[in-house]
């Protein structure tokens, strides 16, 4: 835990005071929340609806986090409306706010930079945008992170509403599995749908996320057994071409006993076991409404009851591709060993190091996932079987039909982490391991932004053939399952795969281009050159991260924060 000493200047009086849980968690010994923190952009009346809700949540239950705002609108008087909503909120409900716009953080970027001998450029690359892309919510959560240094915090997207919702099906034994993404999915046609179809409880969303959050493997206990468990062990041990260490199958066993269930096991998750037990640093609730994700394709390759639900019958299939509208949870508490990381609700035990979002352009949260999964080879990702809901009034309520060579068009983020996801490295639990790791990463990223540009494409193609290759032989293996049972659903799968095929054959071996549709209908021509630039910033930005985290928490100590109080 990053130290904070007791020099707070008077200004800083009250975020001392939300800070005291730092130290003192309750009385039974478990980590608490102590900050919801938002990133917003020229939504004044939206970020409102999700601070209100969030607050009177709270409130009901008898906690007192702080709130912390970091504003990203270009506009002075969009900022203006920002506080003054701010200021509002504070005399009517009496919680500690705090605010960082532009000018607020660009003061502390002179303190890190100054108090840290950091690179400016790296330092204002993480949290200012010098380079005006169109989207830097990743700097905006980078802020945060460093805003909360030394607390668990709560990231949550200005347009949810902390109206808690249970899922189907819901169960509380938590369970361990190694599937990167264990959720399930409920189709609604609409949004109105969706949300008369949710069985809304009273809960206590904070302590919702630490049931799991921050939460060592080796501390959950429960008294169920499964006596098919030494079966599937031997099994995994027979036919494996991994040599299990008795360490690993004896934290294996444990884990078993103390969790009570544990799925979908792999070899590479019993090796994980090797670098030690771990921590949950990441828990996501579900979400109810909007996915938040950008191609309707994904949904096309969902198994197992999400599959079944969305191929009930054609009319349905057609009408859920199009609207986007779900509800999407795990059952039960799960613990994964998995690379899936959706913003949407993000709870972070920042008490640690933990890894960078990329600071320009969209899917930072898949990228800081792979980076974890990558990096943190000891740490885990926590879902919940409770949701919030998601509804912007931006969001179009009709997707565009299906577009089957979205696939082969890739966005900068999906890009990062593709390339993040062919780096796998060995970790001991201890933040000079992940932050050795960071830096191995970052200089990997540097070298490929400083190759001449066809040069990176053909690494891009020899890092993602086989990946992709296997993913087609996955989806053909499917088709010849299912097909027959819903064909409508297995002529736009072979639509997919035929495309994908078409690639595999030719030149690209059947990788999608590495220039990024982002960037193209943004920046056309130069978007190569942009993308190359944007490598090596965050590559740079990966190997000083560990000392910009330093110098924030020692910032904290002396009383000096990035987000002021309103």
């Amino acid at each position: 835990m990053y130290p904070l000493e007791s020099t707070m200047s008077p200004s800083h009086k009250e975020r001392a005071a939300s800070q005291s849980h730092l130290q003192q968690d309750d009385p039974g010994g478990a980590p608490r929340i102590t900050s919801i923190a938002i990133p917003t952009r020229d939504r004044v009346e939206t970020v409102e609806r999700a601070l209100r809700s969030y607050i009177e949540n709270a409130q009901t239950h008898g906690r007192s986090p702080s709130f912390v705002i970091v504003d990203d609108s270009g506009n002075p008087s969009m900022q203006a409306r920002n506080r003054a909503m701010l200021a509002s909120l504070k005399r009517t409900y009496g919680v500690p706010l705090f605010y960082a716009g532009a000018s607020e953080r660009a003061a502390f970027v002179e303190k890190l930079i100054q108090h840290g001998s950091l690179p400016r450029p790296v330092v204002e690359f993480a949290l200012l945008n010098p380079g005006n892309f169109p989207s830097s919510y990743g700097a905006s959560r980078n802020a945060l992170l460093l805003h909360t240094v030394g607390e668990m915090t709560l990231q949550v997207d200005d347009d949810t509403i902390c109206k808690v919702a249970k899922v189907p099906g819901e169960s509380q034994e938590v369970i361990l599995t190694s599937q990167p993404d264990p959720t399930q999915i409920w189709f609604f046609p609409d949004y109105e749908t969706a949300l008369k179809s949710a069985e809304f409880v009273e809960e206590d969303f904070l302590g919702i996320h630490e049931r799991l959050l921050g939460k060592s493997l080796a501390g959950f206990r429960s008294n169920e057994e499964n006596n098919e468990l030494s079966s599937r062990i031997e099994s995994q041990k027979t036919n494996g071409n991994h040599a299990l260490t008795s360490a690993a199958l004896q934290k294996f066993f444990r884990l078993h006993k103390v969790l009570g269930a544990l799925e979908e096991m792999d070899i590479d998750f019993i090796s994980k076991l090797e670098g030690g037990n771990g921590h949950v640093r990441v828990t996501l609730a579900g979400t109810l409404g909007h996915s938040g994700a950008g191609k309707g394709c994904f949904w096309v390759f969902r198994d197992g009851p999400s599959f079944a639900r969305l191929t009930e019958s054609e009319e349905k299939y057609r009408i859920f591709l199009r609207s986007d509208q779900m509800l999407r949870a795990v059952t039960r508490p799960t613990i994964s060993t998995g690379n899936v990381c959706i913003g949407i609700n993000l709870g972070l035990d920042n008490r640690r190091l933990l890894p960078p979002f990329l600071p320009v352009m969209r899917g930072e949260d898949s990228v800081f996932g792979n980076i974890l999964w990558s990096c943190f080879a000891t740490e885990y990702v926590g879902f919940l079987p409770q949701t919030v809901i998601h509804h912007s009034p931006r969001v179009q309520a009709q997707r565009s039909p299906l577009v089957w060579n979205e696939f082969a068009q890739l966005q900068t983020g999906e890009i990062f982490s593709a390339i993040i996801t062919s780096c796998f490295f060995d970790s001991s639990y201890d933040a000079a391991s992940h932050a050795r790791n960071m830096e191995s990463l970052g200089k990997f990223i540097v070298e490929l932004g400083e190759m001449p540009f066809e040069q990176l494409q053909e690494r891009f193609h020899s890092l993602l053939w086989f990946p992709i290759a296997r993913f087609v032989s996955r989806q053909k293996g499917r088709l010849g399952a299912l097909g027959s049972k819903s064909t409508y659903w297995a002529e736009d799968l072979k639509k997919c795969v035929e495309i994908i095929g078409r690639h595999l054959s030719g030149g690209s071996y059947g990788v999608p281009s590495v220039m990024p549709k982002d960037l193209v209908e943004s920046y056309g021509d130069a978007a190569g050159r942009l993308l190359q630039d944007i490598f090596i910033r965050f590559g740079s930005l990966l190997q000083y991260w560990p000392q910009i985290v330093e110098t924030a928490a020692s910032l904290h100590s002396r009383g000096e924060f990035l987000a002021q109080p309103v």
